[in-house]
């Protein structure tokens, strides 16, 4: 899923420097630098329960439960204009 996120994310840039080039009445446009990051929570493993599953080999994994994540995909960057 989050590869999806960034190749919307550079889709939009993308877009956006089409309308830049064409409002500067470019032939065309050149990426120079672009700068993608993401945010987002990604659970982590809790110390506590590593340490009880090191000492007892025979203990049920913890129970997984659905739920949603929010993952934020940022394109920042500088075009010149043809």
């Amino acid at each position: 899923m989050r590869s999806s996120t960034v190749l919307c994310a550079v889709a939009a840039f993308r877009s956006r420097a089409e309308i830049v080039r064409q409002s500067f009445s470019g032939r065309a446009y050149k990426i120079r630098k672009i700068s993608l990051s993401t945010s987002g929570f990604v659970p982590q493993p809790r110390p506590y329960m590593a340490a009880r599953a090191m000492a007892s080999a025979d203990v049920a994994p913890p129970p997984l439960e659905g739920g949603q994540s929010m993952i934020t995909v940022s394109a920042n960057g500088t075009i010149e204009v043809e």
